[in-house]
């Protein structure tokens, strides 16, 4: 399910971003070992955090995602409007995944930041969120 989720933000994003990207994934800690540009979605794995049901039910997953993009000139007014678009995005990129597969998305939480993350003159946006799935599991 980690790699549906996975697949399905970045194709949400893909549609709802404004600017062409480069995707990353895994450990924030890995976040400078990449070779990627800005601007740049980074998706860490999925946390398992809660599950009902024995063979059928719901799972709920926290993930987190980075928006990360270049802020060489860009003014207070200006970073607030990125700020804005990026989170603009990751919520339409949500209520895309809803609509596709179904899942529901609660707790989203938007934290905007200034070079933190890559070491270049960057601005993000961290998002984090839980998303609730459906499972069935055959057991015979």
């Amino acid at each position: 399910m980690r790699t549906i989720l996975r697949e399905a933000l970045k194709a949400a994003l893909e549609k709802t971003y404004d600017m062409t990207f480069d995707f990353g994934m895994g450990f924030l800690d890995d976040i400078n070992g990449g070779g990627y540009k800005l601007p740049c979605v980074w998706v860490c794995p999925f946390d398992l955090v809660g599950k009902t049901g024995r063979s059928e039910g719901f799972k709920i997953y926290a993930g987190t995602v980075y928006l990360l993009e270049l802020s060489d000139g860009l003014t207070s007014e200006k970073k607030d409007e990125r700020w804005d678009d990026m989170e603009r995005a990751a919520v339409e990129a949500f209520s895309e995944m809803a609509e596709t597969l179904g899942v529901t998305f609660d707790k989203i939480n938007a934290f905007p930041n200034e070079g933190t993350y890559t070491g270049y003159n960057d601005i993000s946006l961290k998002v984090t969120f839980e998303v609730m799935t459906s499972y069935c599991e055959s057991r015979g």
